[in-house]
């Protein structure tokens, strides 16, 4: 019922970003469904979810869907000839509705762009009994791409993880101490003598 009720909020809300209306049976539940295109609100990036390259997130991407086989592709947003995929579920059975990601982003390079979604596609097979796959499509502009999945996510920003903080404190200053057995120097130790026969001197006439 609470995922019903997101969905019609969502559907009087946005529009996707392919320009398709969420279908109630094929939608992401998270990350979130998808907001307006960029080209037609800019704000649309500022409720983007962060997430670590490397580190899994807390909690598996979810859906719904009434697909056969199923698989979920990290799509990287950008120019068409910089982006790139990585396939985080290959045509898994449709009756999941999530998948744990590992945070590994493949061939993606984010130096190309930090932003991407994520985009289901049917593996049901095509007339030849051939499964679908998101590179083969002689299109190359994205939107075309996009609009041969079944249904995708809003965007979210691909994080690259702060330094390792043990790497970072090698280089750190340190104070070094002298060693506890370090011998007095010539000056103390005649220092020291003369202290000692004065008191001796004055114990004698005292």
């Amino acid at each position: 019922m609470y995922t019903q009720l997101t969905l019609l909020l969502n559907l009087l809300l946005v529009v996707a970003q392919d320009n398709r209306l969420p279908d109630p049976n094929n939608h992401f539940v998270f990350p979130s469904l998808p907001g307006p295109k960029a080209s037609q609100d800019a704000r649309v990036f500022k409720s983007n979810l962060n997430f670590t390259i490397g580190q899994p997130p807390d909690q598996p991407f979810a859906w719904v869907s009434d697909l056969t086989r199923l698989m979920v592709v990290l799509c990287q947003e950008g120019e068409p000839d910089s982006v790139r995929e990585h396939v985080i579920a290959d045509c898994m059975p449709g009756s999941e509705t999530e998948t744990y990601w590992d945070g590994d982003i493949g061939d993606i390079d984010v130096s190309s762009g930090q932003r991407a979604y994520l985009a289901v596609y049917s593996c049901s097979g095509d007339e030849d009994g051939e499964d679908a796959d998101p590179d083969d499509d002689d299109d190359d502009d994205s939107e075309s791409d996009n609009a041969s999945a079944v249904f995708l996510s809003h965007y979210i920003n691909l994080v690259t993880p702060p330094p390792d903080a043990t790497e970072s404190s090698v280089s750190e200053t340190q104070t070094s101490l002298p060693p506890s057995d370090t011998p007095l120097s010539a000056d103390v130790a005649v220092a020291g003598t003369v202290v000692f026969l004065f008191l001796v001197v004055v114990a004698i006439f005292y």
